[in-house]
């Protein structure tokens, strides 16, 4: 039998979710013939999410409990700084054996927090030039977020400017169609490069920067 590594896991977790049945099925495209897949009740993500961040970051519900509220309360009063910081710190909390030197499962690991708290966030979000790495429906503002390993967060900063990522959130507000964002006030859009920079050497540590921008 093949041994099941973290990192396995991580690649596989949307066939772990349809095994264990916990995703309902959304929406289908006839054209692409896709499914569009989600969680049937906040409570179910919920749970599973929690189950899943024990398992692979060995995080305890507990622990978790204090940054849940960290991070809904930074999305409430639409303090980015602050919600950057929770992050940061709970970074601090995955234990080495775990870590994964890959964008993509810090990537994850952003998601998977963030989608926990109940929070509106797209990630690979698609625009006409490519895909936005996240974008984050605060309260009051739409966070535009650009990834990136072991680079400046200017660097991830550019790429949103050079490629107009926020170019169709200037024209429908929130993301939503013309009729759906008719007599709504579009949200200012604020810009935030983050970078992960792992400790090669140690090969235990994460820290997590940011540089944040906010539109004219």
């Amino acid at each position: 039998m093949e041994k099941l590594s973290i990192e396995t896991y991580f690649q596989d977790m949307v066939l772990l979710f349809l095994q264990a049945g916990y995703l309902t099925i959304t929406n289908f495209d006839e054209r692409s013939q896709l499914y569009q897949l989600s969680y049937p009740n906040y409570e179910v993500r919920l749970s599973m999410t929690d189950q899943i961040l024990e398992f692979v970051a060995n995080i305890k519900s507990v622990k978790l409990a204090g940054f849940i509220v960290r991070f809904k309360d930074a999305l409430q009063e639409d303090d980015i700084e602050a919600f950057c910081n929770a992050m940061n710190d709970f970074f601090i909390l995955l234990p080495h054996t775990v870590i994964i030197d890959r964008e993509k499962f810090y990537q994850g690991v952003f998601f998977t927090v963030t989608k926990l708290i109940g929070a509106e966030i797209d990630a690979e979000h698609a625009t006409n030039i490519g895909y936005i790495d996240a974008v984050l429906h605060g309260k009051k503002n739409t966070y535009i977020i650009e990834f990136k390993k072991d680079k400046s967060p200017d660097v991830a900063l550019k790429q949103i400017s050079d490629k107009k990522y926020f170019t169709k959130f200037k024209i429908e507000g929130k993301g939503l169609s013309f009729e759906a964002t008719q007599g709504r006030r579009r949200k200012p859009i604020i810009l935030v490069g983050m970078s992960f920079y792992y400790d090669k050497k140690s090969k235990k540590a994460v820290t997590l920067k940011w540089k944040i921008k906010k539109m004219a």
